[in-house]
Protein backbone atom coordinates (compact mmCIF):
# COMPACT_ATOMS: atom_id res chain seq x y z
CA UNK A 1 0.00 0.00 0.00
CA UNK A 2 1.01 3.18 -0.67
CA UNK A 3 1.14 6.09 2.25
CA UNK A 4 -0.46 9.36 1.23
CA UNK A 5 1.40 12.51 1.91
CA UNK A 6 0.46 13.99 5.10
CA UNK A 7 0.60 17.67 4.37
CA UNK A 8 -2.56 16.55 1.67
CA UNK A 9 -4.84 14.96 4.46
CA UNK A 10 -3.80 17.10 7.61
CA UNK A 11 -6.38 18.81 9.09
CA UNK A 12 -5.59 22.77 10.47
CA UNK A 13 -7.84 24.40 12.77
CA UNK A 14 -8.73 26.70 10.58
CA UNK A 15 -10.58 23.81 8.75
CA UNK A 16 -12.05 22.13 11.35
CA UNK A 17 -13.19 25.80 12.51
CA UNK A 18 -14.78 26.44 8.96
CA UNK A 19 -16.50 23.08 8.44
CA UNK A 20 -18.26 23.98 11.85
CA UNK A 21 -19.26 26.92 11.33
CA UNK A 22 -20.71 26.27 8.23
CA UNK A 23 -22.50 22.90 9.64
CA UNK A 24 -23.99 25.31 12.88
CA UNK A 25 -24.98 27.98 10.16
CA UNK A 26 -26.35 25.70 7.73
CA UNK A 27 -28.36 23.06 10.05
CA UNK A 28 -28.01 24.16 13.72
CA UNK A 29 -29.04 28.07 13.55
CA UNK A 30 -31.99 27.79 11.08
CA UNK A 31 -33.25 25.09 13.73
CA UNK A 32 -33.11 27.85 16.72
CA UNK A 33 -34.71 30.46 14.57
CA UNK A 34 -37.82 28.20 14.52
CA UNK A 35 -37.57 27.58 18.09
CA UNK A 36 -37.41 31.17 18.46
CA UNK A 37 -39.89 31.81 16.02
CA UNK A 38 -42.60 29.40 17.99
CA UNK A 39 -41.29 31.05 20.79
CA UNK A 40 -42.64 34.34 20.21
CA UNK A 41 -45.72 33.36 18.55
CA UNK A 42 -45.94 31.29 22.01
CA UNK A 43 -45.22 34.81 23.78
CA UNK A 44 -47.76 36.53 22.13
CA UNK A 45 -50.86 33.32 22.38
CA UNK A 46 -50.56 33.45 25.93
CA UNK A 47 -50.21 37.80 26.07
CA UNK A 48 -53.35 37.76 24.68
CA UNK A 49 -55.36 35.21 26.72
CA UNK A 50 -53.80 36.77 29.86
CA UNK A 51 -54.93 40.41 29.07
CA UNK A 52 -58.14 38.68 28.03
CA UNK A 53 -58.43 36.84 31.55
CA UNK A 54 -57.97 40.53 33.00
CA UNK A 55 -60.58 41.70 31.62
CA UNK A 56 -63.11 39.06 32.17
CA UNK A 57 -61.97 39.44 36.16
CA UNK A 58 -62.37 43.15 35.48
CA UNK A 59 -65.44 42.80 34.67
CA UNK A 60 -66.36 40.20 37.31
CA UNK A 61 -65.03 42.58 40.12
CA UNK A 62 -66.93 44.94 38.34
CA UNK A 63 -70.18 43.13 38.87
CA UNK A 64 -69.30 41.81 42.08
CA UNK A 65 -69.36 45.56 43.65
CA UNK A 66 -72.72 46.24 41.80
CA UNK A 67 -74.23 43.04 43.48
CA UNK A 68 -73.51 44.09 46.97
CA UNK A 69 -74.12 47.50 46.15
CA UNK A 70 -77.83 46.38 45.18
CA UNK A 71 -77.33 43.97 48.35
CA UNK A 72 -77.07 46.78 50.94
CA UNK A 73 -79.82 48.98 49.03
CA UNK A 74 -82.14 46.30 49.55
CA UNK A 75 -81.33 45.52 53.24
CA UNK A 76 -81.55 49.33 53.83
CA UNK A 77 -84.64 49.48 52.72
CA UNK A 78 -85.87 46.83 54.06
CA UNK A 79 -84.62 47.62 57.45
CA UNK A 80 -86.17 51.12 56.82
CA UNK A 81 -89.76 49.70 56.09
CA UNK A 82 -89.25 47.52 59.23
CA UNK A 83 -88.96 50.36 61.18
CA UNK A 84 -91.20 52.74 59.71
CA UNK A 85 -93.77 49.75 60.24
CA UNK A 86 -92.53 49.32 63.85
CA UNK A 87 -92.30 53.44 64.70
CA UNK A 88 -96.10 53.27 63.14
CA UNK A 89 -97.13 50.59 65.66
CA UNK A 90 -95.54 51.92 68.10
CA UNK A 91 -97.03 55.38 67.53
CA UNK A 92 -100.59 54.13 67.55
CA UNK A 93 -100.12 51.97 70.88
CA UNK A 94 -98.98 55.22 72.69
CA UNK A 95 -101.74 57.12 75.01
CA UNK A 96 -102.46 60.32 73.09
CA UNK A 97 -105.15 61.50 75.49
CA UNK A 98 -107.15 59.26 74.47
CA UNK A 99 -108.39 57.85 78.08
Amino acid sequence: MKREDSTKTALTKKDISDTLNEFFGKQIEPRFDNIDKKLEEHDKKFNDLSSHFDQIYNRLDRLETEYFTIIVLLVYRGLKNNWLALKRNWIRKLPLGNA
